[in-house]
């Protein structure tokens, strides 16, 4: 947490706010940065089409732990799965309503 707090206020001096949607943590907890429904500012010119996750440490000597990966999948593989679920569900009942027009139910 001191990690978050120490980059929380870097982050503020030189911009508004944290920039990622997510930050994970080296223990694989998730932090909420800008969440999913807010731009994010990590990307220059894609911010409005991906989502910014971050790994907090050191990892110009050792990799990102088993863990923090994880933790980042299972984050993805969540939002994915309500998305696809959503379109799905929308496509699914464009049709059924085409379907009752055309046949005139």
């Amino acid at each position: 947490m001191f990690l978050l707090c120490s980059l929380s206020i870097f982050i503020r001096t030189e911009w508004a706010d944290i920039v990622n949607s997510f930050l994970v943590g080296g223990d694989g907890r998730i932090y909420e940065g800008r969440g999913w429904k807010t731009v994010g500012a990590h990307t220059y010119g894609c911010n409005s089409k991906a989502i910014g996750i971050s790994f907090m440490g050191n990892f110009e000597k050792a990799q990102p732990s088993a863990t923090m990966i994880d933790a980042a999948m299972k984050l993805i593989d969540c939002e994915v799965e309500k998305v696809c679920d959503l379109i799905y569900k929308e496509i699914f009942l464009q049709f059924s309503d085409t379907l009752r027009r055309d046949l005139g139910i």
